[in-house]
């Protein structure tokens, strides 16, 4: 079972994760799953009135105003991220959790060849 542990600090930053890492987001309004995907700002979403099927997003970081911290999830802000075109801004958020990502288990496949 993987170990899920709740920030000491008031956010974390989405680049700093490593691929497959789950980020656990409660908002006022909604609860959202990120999952990290190889492009440091690329993440696979679920979650809130937006995203009730999973979506890959941009994540652009946290918002208050026009001010944004590039590639973080900060308690008290909220977050920028875009589907395609659109612009999406969650409502302010009270909790982060990260999942820690489990380690990767991939085999190497070489057929043999046969005469």
């Amino acid at each position: 079972m993987t170990d899920l542990w709740q920030l000491e600090q008031d956010g974390v930053d989405i680049r700093a994760l490593r691929p497959g890492t789950t980020v656990i987001v409660e908002t006022d309004n909604s609860r959202y799953r990120f999952v990290t995907l190889l492009e440091p700002l690329t993440v696979l979403v679920k979650g809130g009135a937006m995203f009730p099927d999973q979506a890959i997003v941009q994540l652009v970081g946290a918002t208050i105003g026009s001010t944004v911290k590039i590639g973080w999830i900060l308690v008290g802000l909220r977050i920028e991220m875009y589907l395609g075109p659109m612009c999406i801004r969650s409502s302010p958020v009270r909790s982060v959790k990260v999942e820690t990502a489990a380690p990767s288990r991939w085999r190497s496949v070489h057929p043999e060849v046969v005469d």
